[in-house]
């Protein structure tokens, strides 16, 4: 259960993190399509290190 908690908790900052980044992508002047793709990269990113530290973690 913890896990995946934290797995959960894990997706949704980096959710966050894709909706900041697009935002500000957007206003910096990008495209629409640019700045989801920027977001998306954000996502991928952050969910990436977010699994990885929580399986450095539980590895522990």
């Amino acid at each position: 259960m913890a896990l995946t908690l934290t797995v959960v908790i894990a997706a949704f900052v980096a959710f966050l993190a894709a909706v900041v980044t697009a935002v500000l992508s957007r206003l910096d002047g990008s495209q629409w399509p640019a700045a989801v793709l920027h977001g998306g990269a954000a996502f991928g990113g952050t969910l990436t290190l977010g699994v990885l530290l929580i399986a450095l973690y539980r590895s522990v």
